[in-house]
């Protein structure tokens, strides 16, 4: 089974959460990509540059029947094109789902206000444990999208999902390591 992780934005939250996820599905499976539909910001190549992993994969057009996990963009304005021709496995999403489909998929979406948050919490339900490159990525996602951008939407959650990456990545001063390699 190819399962591609599929982003259609392509900001430091979401390449970050693209990847992580990607990892994890290598852990369980053999072939399992990341992709995103344009291209990633600058913010993005920076910091997979520097945690040493290749970016999300550019492409226009995923092979069709291809099994997708949607991540962080389900909706129908920000999903890939002509979905109906994809077997869409499961979305992980901190918004309002916007999806109907003939046949059953797993959803994870919660009011967390970075979705790296939810799956951060994934890995921990599944009891594994991220290399300090995912937990990077996604301290990096939440740190982005939470306190970094003063966000009054920030959980609890969020918060210790970063407490638990940094456990992992030992990032000193996290706001200075995303503002640095942001530049």
């Amino acid at each position: 089974m190819k399962l591609v992780c599929w982003s259609n934005k392509t900001n430091l939250a979401d390449c970050c959460c693209v990847a992580a996820r990607t990892w994890f599905l290598q852990y369980q499976w053999e072939e399992a990509m990341a992709m995103c539909l344009s291209e990633p910001w600058i913010e993005a190549e920076n910091i997979f540059d520097y945690v040493q992993v290749p970016l999300p994969k550019l492409s226009k057009k995923v092979e069709a029947w291809s099994t997708l996990i949607l991540i962080n963009h389900n909706r129908v304005e920000d999903s890939i094109a002509d979905r109906d021709r994809y077997n869409i496995d499961t979305i992980i999403d901190n918004a309002a789902l916007d999806i109907t489909c003939d046949y059953p998929l797993m959803v994870r979406t919660d009011k967390v206000w970075s979705v790296g948050t939810l799956i951060a919490e994934i890995f921990v339900e599944q009891v594994y444990v991220p290399t300090k490159e995912e937990a990077t990525l996604l301290l990096v996602a939440i740190a982005s999208e939470t306190f970094l951008s003063d966000s009054p939407q920030t959980t609890q959650r969020d918060t210790h999902a970063c407490e638990w990456l940094n456990e992992i990545a030992w990032i000193e001063d996290i706001a200075w390591f995303v503002q640095e390699l942001s530049n």
